[in-house]
């Protein structure tokens, strides 16, 4: 009679540092599509023009986010100074010429006007609905790294 005797030993903790050295090499390019999907919900998110606006040049917060990248964080911002009236709202709020001597309010002109406000619309996700987008896509970013070995 032949006995055979196997042991296999799994080093855990050399695979798992294996995993997180390939992680953290890589980890801009995890961090970028993290903000790009970040990036995508912001924008479903933002006014667009099927929403009634009087505006159409402030759609241009829809096109405006942009996705910066560093080696430990990744931040999804906009330039568009009127992006913070849509998150907050406005209040009640007078009007007044700037460079002329009146305003034009359609076909009438006045030298004010009392704008009524806008309601808040917000359209940032919160911290839970990051996490939401975030994790399916490092989950399958790790399971890909599982797969190469």
């Amino acid at each position: 009679m032949i006995a055979v005797r196997m042991t296999v030993s799994i080093d855990a903790d050399g695979a798992l540092r294996g995993v997180a050295q390939r992680l953290l090499s890589r980890r801009r390019t995890l961090l970028r599509r993290v903000g790009v999907a970040i990036k995508r919900l912001v924008v479903q998110r933002s006014p667009s023009r099927r929403q009634p606006e009087r505006r159409p040049r402030w759609f241009k917060l829809r096109r405006s986010w942009r996705v910066r990248t560093t080696d430990d964080e990744v931040t999804v911002r906009t330039r568009n100074p009127k992006a913070h009236w849509y998150e907050g709202g406005t209040s009640p709020h007078a009007l007044a010429p700037v460079r002329a001597k009146a305003l034009r309010i359609g076909r009438r002109f006045a030298a004010r006007a009392q704008h009524p406000g806008q309601p808040p619309r917000p359209f940032l996700p919160s911290a839970a609905e990051v996490e939401a987008v975030a994790t399916p896509v490092l989950e399958e970013q790790i399971r890909r790294l599982l797969e190469e070995g």
